[in-house]
């Protein structure tokens, strides 16, 4: 599998590893958005994690799913500080008009990826499945969709005034606020590590494309001059290494979505400011001056 995990995150060297100093910077070390903070309409952050000492869901059994949910309804319901308090759903039982509140807000998921399925992710659906959605809307965490937890926020505000509260920092303090939360509501008074993560491999996912650091960045823009085959030349070289540029329809709109390809083999703050630096690179390709 070593072989295969390096050739997807290019990471070369005889001995395949993710790197030891992994962790999240601190807010003012990031670049985010130079130039054109009005041109991006949205910034979505997450990162995937598994609980240590449990099965992942294809191995997961009706007992580990209840003793999850179990822990996780607590943790959301009781343990979670007062800035992330929110709302725990469960799939199962769940309210045509809440279902629909939900995916208005794109914070539900279901049973639809054949790749999933066929991996054995959706064993005794709908049990043990929830979304757990913070007041502000802002930060949501979806529990059993494919890892044990998908933490998730996003930012489609900010103050676009070159005082580095934009989008891109908002979403990036509001997910590590969540995440920081949410481990500390599930540890309690428990010792160790309470995510599943390895020294050689990082944290450990069901996919071996989020091995690593398991965050994913994207970051949303409407473009008035950049279409998806510029973007793509522009970020084919060196400085574009590592991203993906794809065109996303929401709401009869079209938008140009930059995100990062690899999680593994890099910190955080390398995959962070590697995003950034792409999307100010596409940003300043359409407005030249």
């Amino acid at each position: 599998m070593k072989p295969v995990i390096g050739v997807y995150h290019r990471v070369q060297g005889v001995e395949v590893s993710h790197v030891s100093q992994s962790g999240w910077p601190d807010a003012e070390e990031l670049e985010g958005i130079v130039k054109g903070e009005d041109k991006v309409t949205r910034v979505h952050m997450e990162v995937r994690r598994n609980l240590a000492g449990l099965s992942m869901q294809p191995k997961m059994g009706p007992d580990d799913y209840a003793s999850l949910e179990k822990m996780v309804r607590a943790a959301c319901e009781m343990k979670m500080e007062r800035d992330f308090t929110g709302n725990y759903y469960e799939l199962r039982g769940l309210s045509s008009k809440i279902r629909d509140d939900l995916d208005k807000l794109g914070e539900i998921f279901a049973n639809d990826d054949r790749l999933l399925r066929s991996a054995g992710a959706y064993k005794h659906w709908p049990q043990g499945r929830a979304i757990f959605a913070s007041h502000s809307r802002r930060q949501h965490i979806w529990i059993n969709q494919s890892d044990h937890f998908r933490i998730r926020a996003v930012a489609d505000q900010g103050k676009g005034d070159g005082s580095k509260v934009d989008k891109f920092h908002s979403a990036y303090v509001e997910l590590t606020g969540v995440l920081k939360a949410f481990e500390r509501a599930l540890k309690d008074d428990k010792k160790g590590d309470i995510f599943a993560r390895d020294d050689k491999l990082g944290f450990l996912t069901l996919s071996p494309a989020h091995l690593g650091t398991g965050l994913t960045v994207r970051v949303r823009l409407t473009l008035s001059r950049v279409d998806l085959e510029a973007a793509r030349e522009t970020l084919d070289d060196e400085e574009g290494e590592g991203l993906e540029v794809e065109q996303i329809t929401s709401e009869n709109r079209n938008f140009l979505e930059i995100s990062n390809r690899w999680c593994f083999g890099r910190t955080e703050k390398q995959i962070l400011t590697k995003v950034s630096a792409g999307v100010n690179a596409v940003l300043r390709a359409d407005d030249p001056s």
